[in-house]
């Protein structure tokens, strides 16, 4: 696995097969949005400070402010919404770019250390898992996060040492979209090291001192900048929402020692066996193989540590949810096709490539799985049809109240329910509120306050249900 100059050239074939993959990506993609996926409740809860802002000039309506948590998502959506307009499918259209864009960073950037065929064959089991494809398509800051992460890792690996000096700039910006991705500060530092270690100095060097202390210092000064101008515009939200109770205590080693089985990792893993699963076992297959290598070269060691650091960085936290670990599908994709295609027959099937029977398995597979899941077995998509009936009523009620991922496509002021932290009666003691209130209610996979059940039960009558969003209307 050197880096010899045949290995970095495309020829004509893998240029058609290059630009196949973007396309397929692009395709699955947008077959995923119009017909696959519902509205994901990350894509409101992250992109509802830049709809306030854009349209009515204030990010919080009621005090929820995401902006303290994931700054640069709502400085570029408050951009795209102004020149645009808000709505789902538009800050989709983002993401569509960015990961088209990370897809062909990430192929050129292990292009530089792999062949064509492992290649091609690590990222046809990439752009064709369901759970990459899912959380990719919706508008939240994975695809984001990747591009600068590869930016940044294209610069830590440059044979260039001032350009491996600037690698922090890029994964500066990559934290101030998603600032738990802060773990790979280790295999980046690791490889900032060992590249110089290779080119003649020692570890323990002034150069590598010298190295890790630039690093360290550009990256806290550049990522402070984005969640600085966050706390200048909104100083009281900023404290108040970005270290509320669901944030600082999500690290809880002991509720996960307690209940392994439904805490931590383990149901993340199960999930993504059941969305996944000859990908998954492939994946465990194939870092087993790259850990029990003896001969690792600086790019397996750089992919091995990723993996290593995510894992341990996560097996602390009571709760692990899918999106989390979607950056892993990149290492474990590349390593387990380099030793995949090391295999040339399968005894039960001596005259079959076992490397192609398995890609072919898991294309089929994913697919068609895929595409059952969500157009046969889960084909409702309540939130497109919440949305529908609201944007058909809400002229009728002088104040709206809804989830976040419902408000992002209503263009008039909305206050955001089912929060795990602000309350319907919060809303209305302390909001300028015109009756008749509609106010719909998220009854599965959100928070629901006692007392929001109580005042509900008192004051409002439900009007209608679709699926998991009750709707009421309430009287002053």
């Amino acid at each position: 696995m050197g880096n010899s100059l045949e290995k970095k050239t495309m020829n004509q074939k893998e240029k058609t097969l290059f630009f196949s993959i973007l396309f397929f990506t692009f395709a699955w993609h947008v077959f995923g949005h119009f017909f696959l996926y519902d509205i994901y409740t990350d894509e409101g809860e992250y992109l509802i400070n830049a709809k306030n802002w854009s349209q009515f000039g204030i990010s919080s309506l009621e005090g929820s402010y995401n902006t303290a948590i994931v700054p640069l998502r709502t400085f570029l959506h408050k951009i795209i919404f102004d020149i645009f307009s808000t709505g789902i499918t538009v800050a989709r259209l983002v993401n569509l770019l960015f990961i088209m864009l990370t897809v062909a960073l990430a192929y050129l950037f292990f292009r530089n250390f792999y062949n064509s065929k492992i290649v091609l064959s690590a990222f046809l089991i990439l752009i064709v898992n369901g759970v990459f494809n899912e959380f990719t398509t919706y508008a939240a800051m994975e695809s984001k996060v990747f591009f600068f992460i590869f930016l940044s890792f294209i610069c830590c690996f440059s044979s260039n040492h001032n350009i491996r000096r600037i690698a922090f700039m890029p994964f500066a910006c990559a934290l101030a979209f998603k600032a738990t991705y802060i773990y790979l500060c280790i295999p980046i530092v690791a490889t900032l090291i060992l590249k110089n270690k290779a080119e003649g100095n020692r570890l323990l060097s002034k150069l590598n001192a010298l190295d890790v202390l630039l690093f360290g210092i550009g990256l806290g000064l550049l990522t402070f900048l984005p969640f600085f101008i966050a706390f200048y515009l909104d100083p009281v939200n900023f404290f108040e929402w970005g270290a509320r109770k669901a944030i600082v205590n999500r690290i809880d080693p002991i509720s996960v020692i307690n209940d392994p089985l439904n805490k931590g990792l383990m149901p993340t893993l199960v999930y993504y066996f059941q969305r996944a699963p000859i990908s998954l076992v492939l994946f465990f297959w194939g870092f087993a193989k790259a850990l029990a290598s003896k001969t690792k070269s600086l790019v397996e060691i750089f992919l091995v540590l990723w993996v290593v650091t995510e894992i341990l960085f996560y097996s602390i936290m009571h709760s692990v949810r899918a999106p989390y670990l979607l950056d892993l599908i990149f290492p474990l994709s590349i390593l387990s096709a380099s030793y995949l295609t090391k295999i040339k027959k399968l005894e039960v099937f001596p005259n079959v490539s076992a490397y192609k029977l398995i890609i072919i398995s898991i294309v089929s597979f994913q697919i068609v799985s895929s595409s059952l899941y969500f157009l046969w077995v889960k084909p409702l998509r309540p939130s497109y049809e919440t949305i529908e009936w609201l944007q058909e009523n809400v002229d009728n009620y002088g104040t709206i109240m809804v989830p976040s991922q419902l408000s992002i496509n209503i263009q008039k002021k909305t206050y955001t329910t089912s929060s795990d932290t602000i309350t319907i009666n919060q809303i209305l003691n302390t909001q300028d509120i015109s009756y008749p209130v509609l106010c719909v209610i998220q009854k599965k996979a959100a928070k629901i306050h006692q007392e929001d059940n109580e005042l509900l039960e008192l004051r409002a009558e439900i009007i209608k249900k679709i699926d998991y969003f009750w709707i009421y209307e309430i009287q002053q």
